[in-house]
C-alpha cells in the first residue's frame, strides 16, 4: 500500500514545501525568508540607496565611510527537499518550488513596463517501481514594489507574482499551487 500526502504551500516570497510519500520519510522543509520592516517606502527607498553609495564608496572609490549601510539582499527563499526513495523500488516524493524573491524599482520618472517574482513550479514525481513519488509544491509569488518620485508614473505597471504550479503527481493529479504574491506602486521622496 502506498500513501502519497499533499505538500507545503508556498506563501507569498516563499518557497514550496517538498513532498512525501509517508512510507519513506518526510520531504524537507521550505527555506524561509527573510524579513525587513520599514515604516514606509521612504525609508525602505533611503536605506536601499544608501547601502548602493556606501558599497559605490568603498568598493570603487576606495573610501571608508564612518559607518556602512549594508546592501539590502532580496532573494527569493528556497523551496524543499523532495523525499527518498528505497531501495525496494518505492519511489519518494518530489522538491517544492523556491519563492518568487522581491524585486524594488525606484526612480525619479519611472515609465510604463512589467515587473516579474514568480514562484518556481514544484517538482515532477518520480515514475515507476513499485510505487510513484507525488510532485512538490509550488513556490509563492514574490514582493513587487515600485516607487516613483517627482517625476511620476508614467504609463502602466503590469505586476506578475503569480505562484509556482504544483508538480505532477503519478496519479494524474497535482500538488497545490503557490499562492500569489503581492504588489504595491507608490510616490515617495527621498529625503526631501
Amino acid at each position: 500500500m502506498v500513501f502519497l500526502t499533499d505538500v507545503g504551500v508556498g506563501e507569498p516570497n516563499g518557497g514550496g514545501g517538498g513532498n512525501s510519500n509517508t512510507m519513506y520519510g518526510q520531504g524537507g522543509q521550505a527555506g524561509s525568508a527573510t524579513v525587513y520592516s520599514f515604516s514606509n517606502g521612504n525609508d525602505l527607498v533611503t536605506y536601499a540607496i544608501q547601502g548602493v553609495s556606501d558599497w559605490w564608496l568603498s568598493n570603487v572609490i576606495g573610501k571608508a565611510p564612518s559607518s556602512v549601510t549594508p546592501l539590502l539582499y532580496v532573494y527569493g527563499s528556497g523551496g524543499g527537499g523532495g523525499g527518498a526513495s528505497n531501495a525496494t523500488g518505492y519511489y519518494g516524493g518530489a522538491g517544492g518550488g523556491g519563492g518568487g524573491g522581491e524585486v524594488i524599482i525606484y526612480g525619479y520618472n519611472v515609465i510604463a513596463g512589467t515587473a516579474f517574482a514568480n514562484g518556481g513550479n514544484g517538482g515532477v514525481g518520480s515514475t515507476g517501481g513499485l510505487s510513484q513519488g507525488a510532485g512538490g509544491g509550488g513556490g509563492g509569488g514574490g514582493i513587487l514594489l515600485v516607487f516613483y518620485g517627482p517625476g511620476g508614473l508614467n504609463g502602466t505597471i503590469g505586476f506578475e507574482a503569480l505562484g509556482g504550479s504544483g508538480g505532477l503527481y503519478a496519479t494524474n493529479s497535482y500538488a497545490s499551487a503557490g499562492q500569489s504574491g503581492t504588489y504595491y506602486a507608490g510616490s515617495v521622496t527621498v529625503n526631501g
